[in-house]
């Protein structure tokens, strides 16, 4: 029996050392994540659902009417993404060709935000080991942040490419046409996603709005909710309803002047 009984001492001796060490190493855990979690990329990720939608009218009836650049459609994605931040949606108006027909995307990946440690290391009440612990954590976060931006700008690259090829140099499905009732389609679509919903939408419209496709008239969209429309060059503000917020230009010039404070 003894050696029963040496067993049974020897294996609560041994339960009573490993339920103290997870026990502490659970704790420990515990200690630890309370500070690690300031600095999860989850944590400090900057999403937004906002959208900015740019029609170019590119068929001949504009013909008189000054372009957008491709660097300057760079520089309105640029105060977008600074002040908002979303989906950027662009499509040509005319008569595209069947591949061209949707609106071509650009949705960023979340970057990241970078939390400050003094005031983690305050709030935790964190030792020098921990400060030090925190800084890598912060550096580790900062390299996170530069590879996701290095991907979102491999991202917009591709998506300039794609602007390039289908606004800048666009050619026409044979005659060359303006087509505001297929654009008007999509955009419909397009803002009544679920994503879109209670988010802010920015519509530039570069066009003068004369649909000569077919000789149907031109329904009026209902543009409801946050939308502000951004018109350069468009004849009839009937074909607009749902009381967006309207704002006129004269040309892209006035739009690219006041570009950081209309979006």
């Amino acid at each position: 029996m003894k050696p029963l009984i040496c067993t049974k001492v020897f294996t609560c001796r041994f339960t009573l050392i490993l339920s103290f060490f997870i026990y502490s190493n659970v704790f420990g855990q515990k200690e630890q994540k309370a500070w690690e979690l300031e600095f999860l990329p989850a944590r400090n990720e900057i999403v937004s659902s906002n959208l900015l939608i740019i029609g170019d009218d590119r068929s001949g009836s504009t013909s008189t009417s000054r372009k957008l650049t491709l660097d300057e459609y760079k520089s309105i994605l640029d105060a977008f993404q600074q002040k908002y931040g979303g989906t950027v949606a662009v499509r040509v108006i005319g008569n595209p060709i069947n591949n061209q027909l949707e609106f071509i995307r650009f949705k960023p990946k979340p970057t990241y935000r970078i939390p400050d440690i003094t005031p983690i290391a305050t709030k935790h009440k964190l030792t020098l080991t921990g400060r030090a612990e925190a800084l890598e954590a912060q550096r580790k976060l900062e390299k996170s942040k530069d590879l996701r931006n290095k991907e979102n700008q491999t991202l917009l690259n591709n998506f300039l490419s794609q602007i390039n090829s289908n606004i800048i140099n666009y050619k026409p499905k044979g005659k060359d046409l303006t087509d505001i009732i297929d654009f008007f389609s999509h955009l419909s679509l397009l803002i009544s996603e679920p994503q879109y919903k209670n988010k802010n939408v920015t519509i530039i419209l570069l066009s003068d709005g004369i649909h000569d496709a077919s000789k149907s008239k031109v329904s009026p969209i209902n543009l409801t909710g946050r939308v502000s429309l951004h018109l350069i060059g468009w004849k009839d503000k009937t074909v607009f309803a749902g009381n967006p917020k309207l704002l006129y230009y004269e040309s892209k010039d006035g739009l690219l002047e006041s570009i950081n404070e209309v979006l």
